[in-house]
């Protein structure tokens, strides 16, 4: 039977683990006796490419045992990369790994890809065997809510505030949905003051501010039934709704807002957005023209305008519409930014515009890592390899974990035949969380 004691061959297994991936930067953390000990130095330095390229390197090393396979598991959680983590607990349960060891994994991982059908299933599963199990009702209750399924969520929720009274998470999540002023105000007072209120509306506006989507879906729903309720009610339901995935009934709460306000661009403008997400590329057109002339000053119709214009192929209309939005906003430095990325993307670098907007850029902003990643990415396109390698260091200084900057720099260094050091570069990138 194999165990989760299967460690071993102490400095001479850390040795092959890094001879057999050239990929790797030599490691910052000092050799030890134990694999899994230089994964862990590793991962706490942020070098999660180095801690993986040592537990691939066990995993193809006797004996066998789940034990790399869950620690790979756990890296690729803290990696925000889910998918890789459940193929990692599948190999590990093939090496004799149990559910006691992969439950709550499992469920981490489903959840961050939002696998929540398949959550759903294994939660319950879970619960069944241990029904005050914390981590299967938090994941029982996020799919419930992602799934738009409040009554469900409502009854799960109170039984993980019941299960982990310390956790605020339970705390807010069940405040909400039970209107329990008590737990959320133990939570967070300032959401508690608008569900005494009984404002839902503005609650869920908050919800929204702080990327709580699935709960500001549902308190926006009870807005509506319970409030009279407004256009912009109906728009960021539709919106809130887009994210969870329920893109009909999002459609129709964003027409319903159309249709309470028509003056208003919001709505207009967030139906374009969703006809862009769905690829219905000749209604998302009509609503953003609609939009555009209901706010001509609103650089954001012109952007979505000319990215539709050039997934149709008419280049010659693009500058058209980015002109249009960099004249409704000139001295707003996130329109130049758009307008260089939305060049620099699609590699169109011998257009005026694309200079004129990166120059704009880093004028208005030029303490903005942003300007100068698009100046170095411009340089980059352009073959002036050591102004892009300038301009993207001081990038870098700006904002040290800017995975993108790292990438780039890697492919100036390729440029310079340097590629000890542009691999570096790319593990960086990656272990940032940015793969092109």
């Amino acid at each position: 039977m194999k165990t989760l004691s299967t460690w071993g061959h102490g400095l001479l297994l850390l040795a092959i683990a890094l001879l057999t991936l050239r990929c790797v930067p030599t490691p910052t953390p000092a050799p030890t006796s134990d694999p899994l000990d230089a994964v862990r130095a590793h991962i706490d330095a942020g070098e999660y490419t180095a801690a993986e390229a040592i537990l691939r390197a066990t995993t193809q090393t006797p004996p066998d045992g789940p034990q790399p396979y869950l620690e790979l598991a756990a890296l690729y959680r803290t990696w925000n990369r889910p998918i890789d983590g459940l193929r990692a607990l599948d190999a590990a349960t093939r090496n004799s790994a149990t559910a006691n060891h992969t439950a709550h994994l499992r469920l981490d991982l489903l959840t961050m890809a939002r696998n929540w059908p398949q959550a759903i299933i294994e939660a319950e599963e879970q619960l069944a065997v241990a029904p005050t199990d914390p981590v299967a009702l938090r994941a029982l209750t996020q799919s419930y809510l992602h799934q738009h399924q409040c009554a469900a969520a409502t009854e799960t929720a109170q039984r993980w505030r019941v299960a982990d009274a310390a956790d605020l998470e339970a705390a807010k999540t069940y405040g909400i949905l039970a209107s329990d002023a008590a737990s959320l105000c133990e939570a967070d007072a300032t959401l508690c003051a608008l569900v005494d209120a009984q404002a839902y509306t503005r609650l869920g506006l908050a919800l929204i501010h702080t990327g709580d989507w699935a709960l500001a879906a549902y308190t926006l729903d009870r807005a509506i039934a319970e409030e009279t309720a407004s256009a912009e009610t109906y728009t960021w339901l539709g919106e809130a709704l887009i994210r969870p995935r329920h893109p009909k009934t999002a459609r129709d709460h964003l027409i319903t807002a159309t249709t309470l306000a028509p003056e208003s661009p919001l709505p207009w403008t967030l139906l374009g957005t969703y006809y862009i997400q769905q690829q219905e590329i000749a209604a998302a057109q009509e609503v953003l023209f609609h939009a555009h002339h209901l706010d001509p000053a609103n650089p954001a119709p012109c952007l979505m305008i000319a990215a539709i214009k050039a997934q149709a192929g008419q280049y010659d209309q693009i500058a058209i519409w980015l002109e249009a939005a960099t004249n409704a906003a000139p001295d707003d430095a996130a329109v130049w930014q758009a307008v260089a990325r939305f060049y620099l993307e699609r590699h169109l670098v011998d257009d005026q515009l694309v200079s004129d907007a990166v120059q704009r850029a880093v004028q208005i902003a030029p303490d903005d890592n942003e300007s100068h990643l698009l100046l170095g990415w411009l340089h980059l396109q352009r073959g002036e390899t050591s102004a892009a390698l300038t301009a993207l260091d001081e990038a870098i200084a700006l904002a040290p974990d800017l995975g993108q900057a790292y990438y780039l720099r890697g492919q100036a260094l390729l440029g310079l035949d340097d590629r000890t050091n542009a691999q570096t570069a790319f593990n960086h990138a990656a272990d940032l969380g940015y793969w092109p």
